[in-house]
Parts: structure tokens; sequence; C-alpha cells
């Protein structure tokens, strides 16, 4: 049943493509929204995990087009909508909330990652700052779809790197796609398996965190070091650790 709803979920987002004149009408919004929330409720506190990747998984296999109902979707697979949304997005959206909704639903950690990185690239760096979940409902599906299991594509985390030093993604601006990175920043960081947070860091991460410190504000890597998750019951001492790296680091220039 939660695949079939995953992949109506599918279904209902290609009406986006579209166009404005379509999902902006007055009518046609009345009935999607309450659709598409109702197969991916959104919310803050929502306890039941809500994902897309179950429909996504068999539309990918399957190969077959996500909707049928006009001929400028028709051959839309499933590892071409939200590209394409994040497109529409761009065009004629004005940072529509339905659509900027959509495609919050798109940074879920089981959403394959591929799709995550054109999405990104699509929208990087000015309309990242118009993507926003709903204040009053909350991102689609539950929070934890988002953040948990921690992020391990390469290319995915080099964007978020990327996009929180510059590249668009602000605390001021876009606070949740804001803490969407600096949680899995941390996690890449300090969430290895050693007991030893520096190993990671000075082994691992070496050139990944020279370039983070010296593109990011203080004030930026100062909270991916602060940052608390499930990796361990405090990070303080990483704030710590990566203070002194940067300062060790400004000192050498």
């Amino acid at each position: 049943e939660r695949a079939v709803d995953a992949w109506a979920y599918l279904h209902g987002l290609s009406v986006f493509l579209l166009g404005a004149a379509v999902y902006r009408d007055e009518g046609v919004s009345a009935i999607l929204r309450p659709f598409l929330h109702a197969l991916l409720p959104p919310g803050w506190h929502v306890s039941t995990r809500w994902d897309v990747a179950s429909g996504g998984h068999v539309a990918a296999q399957s190969g077959l087009p996500v909707l049928a109902v006009s001929e400028k979707v028709r051959d839309v697979t499933a590892s071409e909508l939200y590209p394409a949304l994040a497109a529409q997005f761009a065009t004629d959206s004005f940072g529509d909330e339905g659509l900027a909704q959509a495609l919050v639903g798109s940074l879920q950690t089981s959403v394959p990652a591929e799709w995550r990185v054109e999405v990104w690239k699509e929208l990087s760096p000015y309309y990242l700052r118009m993507l926003s979940p709903s204040l009053s409902l909350g991102p689609p599906g539950s929070v934890a779809a988002y953040l948990l299991p921690l992020e391990s594509n390469p290319d995915v985390l080099r964007l978020y790197r990327e996009g929180v030093s510059g590249g668009g993604v602000s605390k001021e601006e876009t606070p949740f796609l804001f803490w969407l990175c600096i949680h899995h920043i941390a996690g890449d960081f300090f969430g290895g398996k050693s007991s030893n947070v520096q190993q990671p860091l000075a082994v691992r991460y070496k050139s990944a965190v020279r370039d983070f410190i010296m593109r990011a504000r203080p004030e930026v890597y100062e909270a991916v070091g602060a940052h608390v998750g499930p990796w361990t019951p405090g990070l303080a001492k990483n704030n710590g650790w990566l203070t002194m790296a940067a300062a060790r680091m400004q000192g050498e220039e």
C-alpha cells in the first residue's frame, strides 16, 4: 500500500510539469495540494516515516512514464521527474509553495542520490534561496526522512558543503536547508566508526575539511562542530577541534 501511495504521489507531482498556468490555477491547486498532502503528509512532528523511495524505485526499475496526461509529460520517467520539476521551478514558479514542497521532498535521504544531485545543481545557487518547506505544514513526510540514514554520497556531500559556504544556503534565508546540510556535513566529518573524532577528520577528510574551513564563514564551520547527532552524545570537542584547525590554517596564510 505504501508503494502504491508513493507511486501515486509521483503521478501527482508530474502535474507541475504542465506549467504555471495549470498548477497555479486556483481550481487545480485546490485539488492537487490536498491530494499530495494525503499521500505524503507534511509535518514537523510526524511520528511515522513517510518517503517517496518505494514508489520511486518501482518507477525507475520499470522505466515507465510517470503520467500520461498530456504530450508534454508523456515520456517523463521517474528518474527524470525531479530534475524536470527543478527546471520548472526555476522557469515559472515564482517560488510557488506547492512546487517548493515537492522539491523539498526530493531531498529525503531515501531518494536516489543522482536525482538529488541533479535537483541541487539545477537550483544552485539562486533558486535554493527560494526553496523552503511550508512554515505552517512542515516538510513532506517526517523530518527523520531527511536526516537518517546519514548521507554517504560524495557528490551530495560536496554540494552541501558548497551550499553553506556561499552557495545559496544560509541560516537566515533557508533555515531548513541550512540545518539539513549542517547535519549531514557533521555526520560525514564526525560520524566514523572510530571513537577518536580526530581520526576521520585528519585521515579521511583532510582536504575536504581544509577546503570547507577556508571557504565557509566561522559561524558555519562552528555550527558543524557543535552539531549534536546520533553518532555521539555531544560534539563540543569537535567544535574545539575545528576552531583550532581554522586558527592554525589562517596562521599559515
